[in-house]
């Protein structure tokens, strides 16, 4: 209140200089326009400005609405069939590859059936031992003897014969003039003819020629025995030989029962 009495007595007190500088300064008409609202007072618009009723809007400043901008390739946005980003990216997008169907797993094979195995079998068989009489002949003697075979009877029949007499045979006087070293290798029979591999040993007699030509009958006999073989070719380790042993008992050919006379 004591700021606005200030003001009112310092304005009554210079009120003359006031109205003077306000008359030659002209600002009294101009507050006397702005009150009464004459337009016919001086035009404060600026010349060069337009008139603010002429001013067109810049398109350009105009920020455009979102959903108005228009696609890359269609710059204005007028082709209704132009597809939209969302369509584009998923036109772009390649289809994922199918998953190959998982093989299905092979059934496993059955387990292939046992060869049912051999029955062994038996049956009685004659082989021949070596007999000597008084006078001292030598001769081949047939006894009977129950063979155990699975596949080959004569070859099982052969190797019972190269394992001696039984002791009661012994006591009836049968002898095996086979080496007992010897040994039969392999045994098979082809065109009637009996091909019998014997090891290095079955050439050693200790009792000379006539030790070398029994066991040959021994073996001759025995093998015979059966109805495929007619004749009995003898190998020493696989090879076939002119002469067996030191004596030299021809052996270069199949032997038959009549080979011995």
């Amino acid at each position: 209140m004591v700021f606005i009495l200030f003001v009112v007595v310092l304005y009554l007190y210079h009120r003359a200089d006031i109205r003077d500088v306000v008359e030659r300064t002209g600002l009294s008409d101009v507050i006397t326009e702005r009150v009464s609202g004459d337009p016919s007072g001086p035009d404060d618009t600026p010349e060069d400005e337009p008139p603010a009723d002429d001013l067109e809007e810049d398109p350009e400043d105009e920020a455009p609405e979102l959903d108005t901008i228009p696609e890359p390739g269609s710059p204005d946005g007028s082709d209704p069939d132009y597809p939209s980003t969302t369509e584009r990216d998923q036109a772009e997008e390649p289809d994922p590859e199918p998953e190959p169907d998982p093989e299905p797993e092979p059934e496993p094979e059955p387990d292939p059936e046992p060869e049912p195995e051999q029955a062994e079998r038996e049956r009685r068989y004659g082989i021949y031992f070596i007999r000597v009489t008084d006078e001292g002949q030598i001769y081949p003697e047939r006894v009977e003897r129950r063979v155990r075979f699975t596949d080959s009877p004569m070859t099982a029949t052969l190797r019972e014969l190269m394992r001696g007499p039984t002791l009661e045979e012994l006591n009836s006087g049968y002898l095996n003039l086979i080496p007992d070293e010897a040994e039969l290798i392999s045994a098979w029979v082809r065109d009637g003819t009996a091909y019998l591999n014997f090891s290095e040993s079955f050439q050693f007699n200790t009792m000379g020629v006539e030790g070398l030509v029994a066991q040959l009958k021994q073996v001759v006999y025995s093998t015979t025995e059966f109805p495929t073989v007619e004749r009995v070719q003898i190998l020493i380790e696989g090879e076939r030989i002119r002469y067996l042993g030191a004596a030299g008992v021809y052996v270069g050919e199949p032997l038959q029962r009549e080979s011995f006379g």
